[in-house]
């Protein structure tokens, strides 16, 4: 006996059946209550234009974090989690009560009642910690004048600052405590480089050193950096020597084959003037840098009589005298080329 088959009906209302089940279940499970812990950032804040800041006085921060747990439907609870992606902003006046001075807050009153989780279905059951003491008072602003310090470098004129002053903001109570005159940025003197003494240097984006008790986010300073202008002391001085030694340099092989001669007439150059920071003139005119001139002929083809050469004295300024400048009005220094003197040879062992 053959059995019948499943008419079309039949199948068309096993498949409605089963769709219908899984949408009941599918939505039985959406709205079936559950819990989750989520941690969440929480931002204080003043209203713009407010003359009032709110902050942790635990680690003086705008910001804090603390885990909720939360009820609600799978559906809820997932978009909640992305309203949860950003901090929640407590607001001073709204969120947070208006009264200067440190104020307990119940976290889990506040957040309750808060605008996230308005029309949410989601209920906040729990929040670690479940209290938070907030500090408010009122903001204060003052006007300082920069000042700008510099080492290793002597100024002709204290130093010029653009701007000149800077503002400070912030509460009254951190900006209380020991008095700050001035707000100050540092120039080494490594910045100024090589101009000489009398030059103007323009330094460019210095930024501001912010006073310890000062270094925190409740407080601002603008701008954050300056710039200066330095007008350096002329340390320039001159100095004339009556009379330098003018020394001979010659190359090995040149030693062997001649002798240059200089008459003790014509042995210094007269008059010499030198010119460069006064340190180091300072140094040459107690002896401690000695100065001497020379004839520079290792390279020079010598020819056997009378000559002249010009001396000079970059080669010795190589280290502590290479800022010196030497002038004088006569270079030329005579000479007279001999053949080297030949030595006898060693006698012989025994002669």
């Amino acid at each position: 006996m053959s059995r019948a088959r499943p008419s079309r009906a039949s199948i068309i209302r096993a498949i409605i059946v089963v769709g219908l089940s899984v949408v009941l279940w599918t939505f039985a499970e959406a709205r079936s209550l559950t819990t989750v812990s989520r941690t969440v950032t929480l931002r204080l804040a003043a209203p713009p234009g407010s003359a009032l800041d709110a902050w942790v006085p635990e680690n003086d921060s705008r910001t804090a974090t603390v885990t909720l747990r939360m009820e609600g439907s799978r559906a809820a609870l997932g978009r909640m989690a992305q309203r949860l992606g950003e901090p929640i902003e407590l607001v001073v006046g709204d969120d947070l009560v208006a009264d200067v001075g440190r104020n307990p807050l119940v976290l889990r009153d506040v957040l309750r009642d808060h605008a996230v989780f308005a029309r949410s279905a989601v209920g906040v059951l729990e929040v670690t910690p479940p209290s938070l003491e907030v500090e408010v008072d009122e903001i204060e602003e003052r006007t300082l004048p920069v000042e700008v310090l510099v080492s290793d470098v002597e100024l002709a004129v204290p130093p010029a600052a653009t701007p000149s002053v800077v503002r400070v903001r912030g509460p009254r109570s951190r900006l209380a405590g020991p008095g700050v005159a001035t707000i100050t940025t540092q120039v080494e003197g490594g910045r100024v480089g090589s101009i000489r003494g009398g030059g103007r240097v323009e330094l460019a984006e210095l930024p501001l050193q912010i006073p310890s008790q000062w270094q925190s986010e409740l407080i601002s300073i603008e701008p954050t950096a300056i710039d200066a202008t330095l007008t350096l002391r002329d340390t320039i001085e001159s100095y004339e020597i009556p009379s330098v030694p003018v020394l001979v340099r010659l190359s090995s092989s040149q030693l062997e084959q001649w002798a240059v001669r200089i008459e003790p007439a014509d042995a210094y150059l007269r008059n010499v003037t030198i010119r460069g920071p006064s340190e180091l003139v300072a140094a040459v005119r107690e002896g401690q840098l000695p100065v001497a001139a020379y004839l520079p002929l290792e390279q020079v083809e010598l020819v056997e009589g009378p000559a002249e050469f010009t001396a000079r004295f970059d080669d010795w300024t190589r280290g502590r005298g290479s800022d010196l400048e030497f002038l004088t009005d006569d270079w030329t220094v005579p000479v007279v080329v001999e053949p080297a003197p030949r030595t006898a040879p060693d006698p012989e062992p025994g002669a």
